[in-house]
């Protein structure tokens, strides 16, 4: 079975001064909705009136659920399947960190989650626990459903801006995740 742990994790200074990578942490939560409302204007060209208005309320009311941001931590942005190259049995590399920042660790399993851990039980329990050797793993039932409902929302508009022909599958998946989370 595949066991993935945990690469990223980087306890940062916050004394430091950062020349080359952007700290969103002392500011996460206004980077993570400035970062659905700017998608949000994309989405609203995509989806019913009344659903992008239920998409809205529904961000604003699971936001104010969501406990303390977890880091300042080294995060990937795009962590995914994708992205992440596995010899045999483990993992052997990184790719894409062109949206690489300083922030809170939970949106980084987002994507992995959405692609993988979803999937299989036993992998998700495998992924914890290599996690947990590193450090303590955040109350991911606790942040997942948040971050799971920004990402569909937020992937809507990145098919618009990518181009929704040659994203139509992906765009359709988003649809199908954001009306489950709405309906």
């Amino acid at each position: 079975m595949l066991q993935i742990s945990v690469i990223f994790y980087q306890k940062m200074n916050t004394n430091k001064v950062l020349t080359g990578i952007k700290n969103e942490f002392p500011n996460w939560s206004n980077f993570v909705e400035n970062q659905f409302y700017s998608f949000s204007e994309d989405v609203k060209d995509i989806l019913e009136e009344q659903l992008f208005k239920k998409s809205i309320e529904k961000f604003e009311k699971m936001k104010q659920q969501l406990p303390s941001p977890d880091g300042p931590s080294f995060v990937h942005m795009d962590f995914r399947p994708a992205n992440i190259i596995v010899d045999n049995d483990k993992v052997s590399g990184i790719i894409d960190f062109e949206s690489v920042r300083y922030g809170s660790t939970e949106i980084d399993f987002t994507k992995l989650y959405r692609d993988f851990l979803s999937v299989d039980v036993n992998l998700y329990d495998a992924y914890q626990e290599g996690y947990n050797s590193i450090r303590p793993l955040i109350d991911l039932e606790n942040v997942l459903p948040f971050y799971r409902f920004t990402d569909a929302f937020n992937s809507i508009g990145w098919c618009k801006r990518r181009g929704i022909e040659k994203n139509a599958l992906f765009l359709e998946e988003n649809l199908a995740r954001l009306e489950k989370w709405l309906l």
